[in-house]
């Protein structure tokens, strides 16, 4: 079931809140670390009118992947076209959309539990850096533990925002038509072990 919000009158309850309204809206927290977060009134209009808070089905723009274990997953860009040269920055956003609390992972230094694929053509690009990770469930956990990886909670109806420079991560001087999705790791509904929600591709062109 997907949580909405009553955006004609906001009633606080037990966190995290459940609100709901006739059309759905998901906001936007910026804290990747509050598992009680409560929208606020300006919060809630911000989400009436953003075009990424939309339900995914509203939100071509998002390419939106399917459900999996109460997430979704989107990568959007800014626009469809860039000068070569110019940074091509695409926001992933993941959203709950079941209606109880969540949880999914952020490795550090670099954030092996965001992966992106992106291809030119019919040949998928090499990255310029390994981001993958093998390690079991159990070693991460291992991981989370130690302090090297983050298990954030993502609240029902809530949707968290990671801001990405492709540049960063492909080569993209050649000019052409390119094409990116994203994946990030997630646990289960269950807590019993992880998987991955997955993205629609973007398409974008370098001239």
């Amino acid at each position: 079931m997907k949580v909405a919000f009553l955006l004609t009158a906001l009633f606080l309850m037990p966190a995290p809140t459940l609100l709901a309204q006739t059309n759905e809206y998901f906001v936007t927290e910026e804290d990747h670390t509050n598992k009680y977060f409560i929208p606020t009134p300006e919060q809630i209009k911000q989400a009436r009118h953003a075009k990424e808070s939309r339900p995914a089905k509203e939100d071509p723009e998002g390419n939106w992947g399917a459900v999996n274990e109460g997430f979704q997953l989107s990568i959007r860009l800014s626009k469809s076209t860039f000068t070569n040269g110019e940074p091509v920055v695409a926001t992933i956003i993941l959203r709950n959309v079941h209606d109880k609390p969540l949880t999914y992972y952020v490795f550090y230094p670099f954030d092996d539990d965001l992966k992106l694929y992106a291809s030119s053509g019919n040949s998928q690009l090499p990255p310029k850096k390994h981001f993958t990770s093998n390690m079991s469930f159990q070693d991460k956990l291992h991981q989370v533990n130690n302090g090297s990886r983050s298990a954030p909670v993502l609240p029902p109806g809530v949707q968290r925002a990671f801001k990405i420079t492709l540049n960063d991560f492909y080569d993209l001087s050649t000019n052409g038509q390119y094409s990116v999705y994203a994946t990030r790791s997630v646990r289960t509904i269950d807590q019993s072990s992880e998987t991955n929600v997955i993205s629609k591709s973007a398409t974008f062109s370098i001239k």
